[in-house]
């Protein structure tokens, strides 16, 4: 997939479920759905986009983000403006 102008593909990295409890109780890490703390690995980017290359584990604001689901993959269209920190 081509990234047109400024904008970035990007895919959140998902956390491995923590486990079963000595309880027994599934742990897992989906309970907190806020994503503004977790990275994302850049897929592909627009033209205009300087700094940022596919494979850069980024942080980023999701405010303007578009969800987008390709080959069963689950993305987000982000513009360049929105990532704050490549690691």
């Amino acid at each position: 997939m081509r990234m047109l102008n400024d904008s970035v593909l990007v895919l959140l990295q998902e956390e491995e479920d923590a486990g079963v409890s000595d309880g027994g109780i599934i742990l897992t890490t989906k309970a907190d759905d806020d994503r503004s703390s977790k990275p994302a690995t850049v897929i592909a980017v627009g033209a205009h986009v300087s700094d940022i290359k596919p494979d850069d584990v980024v942080y980023l604001s999701w405010n303007n983000s578009i969800p987008i689901t390709v080959e069963g993959m689950k993305l987000n269209i982000v513009p360049a403006e929105d990532i704050k920190a490549v690691l």
